[in-house]
Order: C-alpha cells, then structure tokens, then sequence
C-alpha cells in the first residue's frame, strides 16, 4: 500500500509499544522508515496531535548520528511519521544476543553518543528516554541516537520505562523533572549494561 500518497510500504519492520514500523520507499526510490500510531491509540486527541509534533525536535539537531523527520501526516485516521532510514542495529539487539561488548568497543560507541548529545543538549534538546533501543550502530560504526521527541508519547501511552535506565528523579518528579543529567545518568547505565552484562 502506498502512505502519505508517495510513501510504498515495502515491509514490516517490527511493532512497538506506541507505533508500528515499516521500511518505506518514495517514487524516486528515496528509502526510510515509517511509524504510524497504534489504531487504538490514535483515538487519544492528545497522542495523536504528539505523535505528529513532539518528534520534529530531532530535525533541530543538526549531527548525522540523529534521524531526521522528513514527513508527517494522516492516512485513514492513523497518524503516520517518516524519519531517515538507518542502516543499523540497536545496542538492545546486541545485548539480547548475549554479545560480549570489549571495554575499548564500548568507551567508542558511548563517546559518538555523547557527541550526539552534546550537540542536542547544546540546542535545548532533551531525550528524556535513552535505553539500549535508543542507540543504534550506523554503518560508520559509530552509534546515533534515535527517537528524540518520543518521551512524552511513550508516558501517555502507557508504554512503562525501563527502571534500569531510568534516573531517580523521574521516578520521584515525572518527566519534565528531567535535564541533561538525566540523559547522562541513563547514558552510564547503558555503558554499565553492556560492560558488565547486569
């Protein structure tokens, strides 16, 4: 089926807690990936009016390792967004592999992570949300930090947040209680996810 009136679906690529995912392919033959809002979920005003808002603030920060969005809209009543296509795997996949990440591997992706933070952090751009999902391997083999904007959609759609990676203050103020720190401290329990396997 065609979405968005340009965007072919080509195939799935996998269902999450708030949206489900497809590779996509424009006329020119452009190719990126497609979330669309859980049916169930995109009778929620709120959500939905989110869904296609909150996730344009990665388009402010300008570093390759952020997927930018390059379209947004309605097809039959299901809200849809389009952001880069990144040929990669996240850290999660790794780490469900049972893959054993090497100290020196590990201070390489969790620097390129801070390099994509600094510029956000710099521009007032908040993740909120980092987890090991959050982290993908670009085929540069430095990681790139996805899903900017999707804090706030994940709390209103009753998706619950990985304690693991969660900093103390959310758990005690909410998610607007979170700053830069909050993304560093999520950042550290990756690292320590991965280095030691806990």
């Amino acid at each position: 089926s065609v979405i968005g009136d340009q965007w072919r679906v080509l195939k799935t690529v996998g269902p999450g807690e708030i949206a489900r995912g497809y590779l996509v392919e424009a006329p020119e033959g452009r190719r990126a990936t497609l979330r669309t809002l859980r049916p169930e979920l995109a009778k929620i005003p709120e959500l939905a009016e989110r869904f296609l808002r909150d996730p344009l603030i990665a388009n402010q920060i300008k570093h390759p390792g952020c997927p930018r969005i390059l379209d947004t809209g309605t097809h039959e009543g299901i809200p849809f967004l389009v952001s880069d296509l990144v040929a990669s795997f996240g850290l999660s996949d790794l780490l469900e592999a049972g893959q054993e990440v090497s100290p020196a591997q590990c201070l390489s992706w969790m620097a390129s992570a801070l390099e994509v933070l600094d510029v956000a952090h710099r521009q007032g751009v908040i993740h909120r949300d980092l987890r090991p999902y959050s982290l993908v391997i670009l085929e540069s083999g430095e990681v790139g930090i996805r899903d900017f904007g999707f804090a706030r959609l994940r709390e209103l759609g009753g998706e619950a947040a990985p304690l693991a990676f969660v900093p103390p203050e959310r758990l005690s103020q909410g998610i607007s209680a979170l700053d830069e720190r909050g993304d560093l401290f999520a950042l550290g329990a990756i690292c320590f996810r991965l280095l030691t396997g806990e």
